[in-house]
């Protein structure tokens, strides 16, 4: 099963593979790759079900998704141009 990244708010996907900070996102797949993203998010990252729930909170930049690929954080507020 690949790896789907939806809002946990309204269930879309990423607009221009870019993920929006403000927003909670929930990822599905298979446990191994949930395991992977999971141990690679660390605290943004929090198992409900068969599901992970993230939330960037603040943080904004490029994450890298094992099994996903990279993903960019973005905010209304800050982009990763903001932060050295």
């Amino acid at each position: 099963m690949p790896v789907e990244i939806r809002t946990r708010r309204d269930g879309q996907p990423p607009a221009d593979g870019k993920l929006r900070g403000e927003l909670d996102w929930l990822i599905s797949g298979d446990q191994e790759a949930l395991n992977d993203i999971a141990a690679a998010l660390g605290r943004l990252a929090e198992r409900i079900g068969d599901v992970l729930l993230v939330s960037f909170g603040n943080a904004v930049g490029i994450f890298e998704f094992p099994h996903y690929g990279r993903i960019e954080v973005v905010s209304g507020k800050w982009s990763r141009t903001d932060f050295d």
